[in-house]
């Protein structure tokens, strides 16, 4: 499957707010407005881990609601480098994990200023939920 903005075409390019290179990323890949998905960055990165953790799964059950509502999921690849249009993530020049939108696994947009990309190390896609539900239908019709 090869996916792009709003699911044809070329993915937009967004610049990110601070902290919020996965909301750009995946606005770019889906069409959902940047501005929607902007908004679920949290403001602040807490430098204590359980409530950075904390913080992080809100921000990511928030995300991933959104996605839902819209028609949309993430489907996590790991390291398989995927065709057409995706999301890699990995740590950046800054040292800090960040997200890229990648086309056949090599950098297509880097939503931060720097435009230095990252050492991406996984996957994923943006799919919508009717073609995931859908093979679902398939998979159990033979049943």
């Amino acid at each position: 499957v090869v996916l792009s903005g709003a699911g044809e075409g070329t993915p937009s390019k967004y610049d990110q707010v601070p902290n919020g290179c996965w909301a750009a990323c995946i606005a770019g890949l889906t069409g959902i407005p940047h501005e929607t998905l902007a908004a679920l960055v949290p403001s602040e990165i807490p430098d204590d881990t359980s409530a950075y953790r904390q913080a992080g799964l809100a921000y990511h059950n928030a995300m991933n609601a959104t996605l839902a509502e819209h028609g949309w999921t993430l489907t996590y690849l790991g390291t398989r480098v995927p065709a057409g249009f995706a999301i890699g993530n990995g740590k950046s020049p800054r040292g800090v994990m960040h997200s890229v939108i990648v086309k056949d696994g090599v950098l297509w947009h880097d939503p931060h200023p720097s435009r230095a990309g990252c050492t991406i190390t996984d996957y994923e896609y943006a799919l919508p939920l009717a073609l995931l539900e859908g093979a679902q239908d398939t998979q159990t019709e033979g049943r």
